[in-house]
């Protein structure tokens, strides 16, 4: 073990991780952003925190495409998010009545249906859970709106 791991008391990795995460979590927070795109849901906490591929880049057309496609990055509950995959192992995908599965799967039986129209009427309230590419270009543009008048969304998460 070297100097930062006996320190940290963890191997180092482990500890820029767990920060890397620290940061996104309160980032998101920041800016209202931690809404699981699976059930709507605010995401509380950091540990509950995880990223994922609105659309499934695992043996699709173009899988490096679709892996670095930030419009294609979301966030979820690690819950959410781990319930989807151990679904998609067993074959079953996701359940039916997910956002996901009317996108990513093209399912359009009932409950699918309505699952994007609960999503749609969100957008519509200003709720709107979009690629991570996108949500940076809006907060991008009401920084520039908010510099011009004398505040900034970045100084505002800076502590005193």
């Amino acid at each position: 073990m070297g100097r930062k791991d006996e320190q940290l008391g963890m191997p180092f990795g482990t500890a820029s991780g767990k920060l890397r995460k620290k940061v996104l979590f309160h980032l998101l927070q920041k800016f209202e952003l931690n809404v699981c795109v699976r059930c709507s849901e605010t995401i509380n906490n950091e540990d509950d925190l995880s990223m994922e591929h609105i659309e499934p880049w695992l043996d699709s057309d173009d899988p490096v495409k679709l892996f670095f496609d930030l419009n294609n990055i979301a966030f979820s509950h690690l819950s959410c998010n781990s319930g989807a995959k151990r679904s998609w192992n067993k074959g079953n995908k996701t359940q039916h009545g997910n956002y996901s599965r009317y996108v990513a799967h093209k399912c359009r039986c009932n409950e699918c249906r309505a699952a994007n129209a609960r999503r749609r009427e969100q957008q519509r309230n200003g709720q709107k859970q979009t690629g991570l590419a996108e949500q940076a270009d809006a907060l991008v543009s009401k920084s520039s709106e908010e510099t011009r008048e004398g505040s900034t969304p970045l100084a505002r998460t800076m502590p005193e």
